[in-house]
């Protein structure tokens, strides 16, 4: 199972990247990266989404986190069917209810855009405030620090698999999950 979750993460599918400015955890999701919507879901965003859980400073009242969605490369001849979003959502609002404090989407197609336009109406406006759509990559330092930002939008954080796999090993070895 965990060689399922490594494998998936290691092709750039989600990982956790740095922190924002206010302590939350940033997670970096790459669509174009997942083959199988429905199992991305299951396995590595939650899984992914439960470790950066244990890094939070719950003492300091750090409960939510930041996901920035990128784009590029992604073909909506490849969207993820609505069940499948609308699946997605119910999961993530039944195991993770208010753990969403910003959402970033990249390089969104333009067809999505306006799709968001209407999608977006039937959002409560506190929710519907998370999400920011960016065109620059400057506009994510109102919130992560440079030294927090991946490379790839403008940061200096550089992403390694091999580095990324290590941590989650340390803290699997710290939770008693493997030795």
């Amino acid at each position: 199972m965990i060689d399922n979750f490594e494998g998936k993460i290691v092709q750039n599918c989600v990982y956790r990247a740095g922190f924002c400015k206010d302590g939350s955890p940033l997670m970096v999701f790459l669509l174009c990266q997942v083959k199988d919507f429905e199992e991305a879901a299951r396995f590595p965003i939650c899984y992914t989404l439960q470790m950066i859980i244990n890094t939070m400073d719950l003492e300091l009242g750090v409960d939510r986190w930041t996901i920035l969605l990128d784009f590029k490369g992604f073909s909506m001849r490849k969207a993820p069917a609505i069940s499948d979003i609308q699946s997605f959502i119910k999961m993530m609002n039944h195991r993770f209810p208010g753990r969403l404090l910003r959402f970033y989407m990249k390089n969104s197609p333009w067809l999505f855009s306006g799709m968001w336009s209407l999608i977006s109406n039937f959002m409560a406006a506190d929710t519907r405030q998370k999400f920011t759509f960016v065109k620059k990559n400057k506009e994510f330092l109102e919130h992560i620090d440079q030294d927090q930002l991946p490379a790839a939008y403008g940061g200096n954080l550089e992403f390694s698999p091999e580095h990324y796999w290590e941590a989650e090993r340390q803290i699997w070895r710290n939770e008693g999950y493997v030795q």
